[in-house]
């Protein structure tokens, strides 16, 4: 260092001329300064040579007012080798702190030696590192050295380590680098990646795609990245059509006996939905029984919807049984009656976070129906004779007694539906209209397709044609095929409009359904009942559309045709008729129908009722305890449902002043107010207690016991059964009085 030759060779006022190593540099400077250059000269060398950054930056800094384009000029005419040195081994740092950079990050990491400010502050150092020195050169010496190992990994299809080095390059380079040098290599690697989804049966979209193919991630760690650039890069949209198209054409399930992770999927149209399995809920030995017996409904076809309510109720079975105090169970085949009655209890008592009882009976039911198919299921399975399933031996009886019916939509509801259902897609509001005029199922409506208008010139009527889905065996076996409604104008208005609307989708999709729309990654699919109920109940939710008792009102698709055959049922049409127009499977259920509209219409006259039942039906004793202006209270909250019997049928009127209630049951008690509205409920009960009674003998008879009719047990079954007759027999005397009838 000491021996650099040192010259002047010119100077002025305000500079001096030096050679220094044979090479001019004309700097400004006064005397006083001379004797410094010398210095500064030997400095910068000792910092490059010994690759000491935080020595040269406080070189620089100290020189950065006057001297540091002398400075940078130095490095370059006297340092040149040292220097590219020095700047890869900066570049060294960056990359194994896996940091990018670039040309502006490595000068003001060398001005400020702080890898925090790389990424801020002015470029004034950076122009005169880019004028002054080959800082450019030798950061894209570099880089060039990691394109060829991105290069490498790409072609040899290393994931991992085009993920350790892609985070390496600044964004604009990388992209500059994919599309041009690299596009090749690169898009060989995005198809790979692609046939990797293929294999997993998973759809990707593009911007995945371009996130999984970059960074190994699905979250988009450079969001900014991939927003701007991604779209100009083509491949990603092409490979991610290309694996939704195979996925859509083969949409296979993903199952492996060994593995806890199943995925079923079925096709909508240009889209395959997915369910997720996850075995991990049941233990080795039950979950073999439950893979083996859901493979076996694969095999038979079952749909995935179907599997899906299956697997739901096998679940929560075996989830609440191992909540019991018993013995881990290592087969389905283990459980025993006691389980199954305890079950039962268990399943009553559980409630929600607002206290009242989590799951209805007849959802309990549905339950336990399929654990008891997969029981016998089993049986077949392992070979089994006469298997002793627990399941089928519990009868629900009464249970549909218990159960709420589906509403109708009353007409206030309908009213401030139809003021706000234009916030609604096009879409979901001919779907709506379509239900509410021809009482369809949303299966069926959804199902509709383009020839499904047909015209009867004999009639000079206008049909609606299609194929209904919930009867559709039964009308297989009696040798009918489509259904046909005559519909108003209005409603023939709009399915020309959906037809006509959708009519490209139809072309594009090759399907024949008329409710198709196209999702933003460009699939057509078909909406689903639930999210056609979900944008309802949105609006409603939204609007704060209530119903008489000020309650958000909750739309589920079947109060429509509840509420059309209720219509039809007022304007004098037929239990036939509403019937063959519905297409019920059986007038059984059009006749329930009737009950509940006749109990509707007795629910009006309730309030004038209220009176009678009060004073004719209840004990002198129990009216004493009430004042007029409770008496009031207690109708209030009877509308309200506040007294409502757990059996429904009927309200308890007990006064606060009798204490709290030690009955069991509310049959037979004298403070149940009970009238024609449920009727039909106590007529039900009383024949399914006969029915009960009747299979209570034949028992009896087969056990050779001949005596039963002196059991205790017999006798409370009676019992029960004539409180049910007399209390039917009271409620017919009061309800003919008034000329109210009650559908048998």
């Amino acid at each position: 260092m000491n021996n650099i030759s040192f010259e002047v060779i010119n100077s002025g006022k305000s500079f001096y001329e030096f050679l220094i190593q044979g090479k001019s540099f004309k700097i400004k400077c006064g005397k006083e300064k001379f004797s410094t250059i010398r210095d500064l000269v030997v400095d910068l060398g000792q910092a490059l040579k010994s690759k000491n950054n935080s020595h040269l930056s406080n070189i620089l800094q100290q020189n950065r007012s006057h001297h540091l384009k002398t400075c940078l000029k130095i490095i370059s005419a006297l340092y040149k080798n040292e220097f590219r040195i020095f700047v890869l081994d900066i570049c060294d740092l960056f990359v194994k702190n896996k940091i990018a950079f670039n040309t502006n990050n490595i000068s003001r990491f060398i001005m400020t030696n702080d890898l925090s400010l790389s990424f801020s502050g002015e470029n004034t150092a950076k122009n005169y590192f880019l004028q002054y020195t080959e800082l450019k050169l030798f950061v894209n010496e570099y880089l060039n050295e990691l394109l060829k190992m991105l290069e490498s990994a790409l072609l040899n299809f290393k994931r991992e380590s085009v993920w350790e080095i892609v985070p390496l390059f600044n964004n604009e380079f990388l992209f500059h680098s994919l599309t041009h040098k690299l596009k090749e290599y690169f898009n060989l690697y995005v198809e790979n990646i692609g046939k990797e989804f293929k294999d997993k049966m998973e759809i990707v979209y593009p911007q995945s795609l371009c996130s999984y193919s970059l960074y190994g991630m699905f979250d988009a760690r450079k969001t900014w990245f991939i927003n701007r650039h991604y779209r100009k890069m083509d491949i990603f949209q092409t490979v991610a059509d290309d694996v939704q198209q195979f996925i859509i054409n083969n949409p296979t399930h993903t199952i492996d006996f060994n593995s806890d992770h199943w995925i079923l999927r079925y096709k909508n149209i240009q889209s395959v939905r997915t369910y997720k399995i996850n075995f991990n809920e049941f233990s080795i030995s039950t979950k073999n029984e439950v893979k083996q017996y859901l493979i076996a409904l694969i095999n038979a076809n079952e749909s995935v919807n179907m599997i899906r309510r299956r697997l739901d109720g096998i679940k929560q079975i075996y989830l609440e049984l191992t909540n019991l105090p018993y013995d881990p169970i290592n087969s389905f085949l283990e459980i025993n009656y006691f389980h199954v009655e305890h079950l039962l209890l268990h399943f009553q008592q559980l409630t929600n976070d607002a206290g009242t009882n989590k799951y209805k009976l007849g959802t309990i039911r549905g339950f336990f129906t399929e654990v008891k198919l997969l029981i016998d299921w089993l049986g077949d399975y392992y070979q089994l004779e006469n298997i002793d399933n627990p399941f089928r031996k519990k009868k629900f009886r009464n249970s549909h007694s218990f159960e709420e019916r589906i509403g109708y939509i009353p007409e206030s509801v309908i009213t401030q539906l139809e003021n706000h259902l234009h916030l609604a897609s096009k879409t979901v509001q001919n779907i709506w209209l379509i239900m509410m005029n021809t009482g369809m199922r949303i299966s069926d409506a959804l199902s509709l397709e383009a020839d499904c208008l047909e015209f009867d010139q004999e009639s000079n009527l206008c049909y609606l044609k299609y194929n209904p889905h919930k009867p559709k065996q039964t009308r297989a076996n009696k040798g009918l095929d489509y259904h046909k409604v005559p519909i108003p104008v209005p409603i023939i208005e709009v399915i020309k409009k959906q037809i006509k609307e959708t009519q490209d989708l139809r072309r594009l999709s090759d399907s024949n359904k008329i409710f198709l729309t196209a999702r933003s990654n460009k699939l057509i699919t078909q909406p689903t009942g639930g999210s056609v109920q979900g944008a309802i109940n949105s609006i409603i939710k939204k609007n704060n559309i209530t119903d008489e008792t000020g309650k958000i009102f909750y739309y589920s698709h079947h109060m429509c045709r509840k509420t059309l055959v209720m219509e039809l049922i007022e304007k004098g049409l037929s239990i036939k008729e509403i019937a063959d127009y519905v297409a019920h499977e059986s007038y059984k259920t059009t006749e329930y129908y009737y009950a509940d509209l006749q109990i509707k219409k007795i629910g009006e006259l309730d309030a004038k009722m209220f009176d009678q039942l009060f004073s004719e039906t209840l004990d002198d004793e129990i009216q004493s305890q009430f004042s007029q202006q409770e008496k009031g209270s207690l109708f209030n909250e009877i509308k309200l449902g506040a007294r409502e019997t757990p059996e429904g049928h009927g309200v308890c009127v007990k006064h606060v002043s009798f204490g709290p209630c030690q009955k069991k049951k509310c049959v037979g008690c004298k403070m149940l107010l009970t009238g024609p509205q449920k009727l039909p409920m106590w007529r039900k009960l009383y024949n399914e207690q006969k029915e009960y009674i009747g299979e209570m003998e034949s028992e009896y008879t087969k056990a050779g016991i001949m005596d039963f009719k002196d059991h205790r047990l017999y006798h409370s079954e009676i019992h029960l059964l004539e409180i049910y007759n007399k209390t039917i027999k009271k409620i017919e005397d009061f309800a003919e009085k008034r000329g109210i009838y009650i559908n048998e």
